[in-house]
């Protein structure tokens, strides 16, 4: 990744940061930004929001459409596609597809870095068709109640935004890519109270932002190798 946001504070400190990701995204960089924290902190609050209060998702999406559309004049143009997963219990889930869950996904890697191949990919225009989209993932996306969270995420969200760039000039093309991230939130199983499926659940997620720690710390430390 060319840029990364950590994004520990509420949704007001990290929107801005977000949207700035749209300028990078068109000028073919590779950015990430994720939400994490424990469960019921706000995480999906912050990627998502409310029709009166969009989140992290939406805004920094309605930017890139306004930065693409400000290009045209210079000859430069952009097709925007959209991808929605998300990791429940190790398994990657489509969440556009009509059968989700149906068919086993992987992550593979050519000369444009990781992707997931046959994964649900949807090219957009406007903020009302990544709405559209985004119903569609939180319908079919994994959660559960319990006595911390009344709609506790059981799985980690990823909305991958796909940039390709056409310059008219040259005719050169480029690409950028942009992961929002809402992670399942951390969990104490003793104040949670979760049982049977939302145990294993509560594990699997914990297991895997234990893993996501040990990763930023053996990058952060510069350490020849990462445990991924």
């Amino acid at each position: 990744f060319n840029s990364t946001i950590m994004a520990y504070r509420g949704r007001a400190e990290n929107t801005s940061p977000s949207v700035r990701f749209a300028m990078r995204t068109v000028q073919s960089h590779k950015g990430r930004a994720h939400r994490y924290g424990q469960t019921g902190s706000g995480k999906t609050y912050t990627m998502m929001g409310p029709p009166e209060n969009r989140g992290c998702n939406l805004r920094a999406l309605s930017d890139l459409f306004n930065k693409s559309k400000a290009r045209r004049a210079d000859g430069i143009t952009d097709s925007i596609k959209v991808s929605v997963m998300e990791v429940y219990n190790e398994q990657i889930r489509d969440l556009l597809s009509e059968d989700v869950g149906k068919r086993k996904l992987e992550v593979r890697r050519n000369e444009h870095g990781n992707y997931v191949p046959d994964l649900t990919t949807v090219e957009v225009h406007g903020d009302d068709e990544v709405l559209e989209l985004m119903k569609m993932s939180d319908a079919t996306r994994s959660s559960a109640t319990t006595n911390m969270n009344e709609h506790s995420s059981r799985s980690h969200m990823l909305v991958s935004v796909a940039v390709e760039t056409t310059h008219a000039s040259s005719g050169q093309r480029t690409r950028g890519k942009l992961h929002l991230v809402d992670l399942a939130g951390s969990e104490r199983i003793d104040k949670s109270g979760a049982t049977g499926q939302a145990l294993k659940e509560a594990q699997n997620i914990n297991k895997s932002l234990s893993a996501l720690g040990d990763v930023i710390a053996a990058r952060g430390a510069g350490q020849s190798h990462v445990p991924f």
